[in-house]
């Protein structure tokens, strides 16, 4: 599986052009570093 192109990711091939809309990476990607900004704020307010 490659990661940056997801299920769920949107590919619009045209003659001459080719439009990605990567909506699961982003979800993905945003998911992830929430968790991890969470973590790091936990981490320095104790």
């Amino acid at each position: 599986m490659n990661w940056w192109k997801l299920p769920g990711d949107i590919v619009i091939r045209g003659k001459n052009s080719t439009i990605y809309i990567p909506l699961t990476t982003c979800l993905v990607v945003s998911v992830v570093l929430t968790f991890v900004v969470n973590v790091i704020l936990r981490f320095f307010r104790k």
